[in-house]
């Protein structure tokens, strides 16, 4: 059975400041494991596509980041939902 990580991230202002470099930062907020599935034809309901959208909506960007991950044996693959 696959698996997915959902890290949300907040922005944080730099405490150094580096000419080139951005002034924030995102640091580690909280992460949910979930055995969800992405959207597709056989599963429309409770899905990792319509929980990652309610996510955004609560923690909108740029103030906070969620990234998706598929959790697997090998590193952790990023994934785009």
């Amino acid at each position: 059975m696959m698996s997915y990580r959902i890290n949300i991230s907040r922005r944080k202002l730099r405490t150094r400041w580096v000419v080139g470099m951005e002034q924030y930062t995102y640091e580690h907020y909280f992460r949910i494991l979930t055995p969800l599935s992405p959207k597709d034809k056989y599963n429309d309901r409770n899905n990792l596509t319509d929980l990652t959208k309610e996510l955004r909506s609560v923690y909108s960007e740029p103030d906070f980041k969620i990234d998706v991950y598929k959790e697997t044996r090998v590193p952790d693959e990023k994934v785009e939902i």
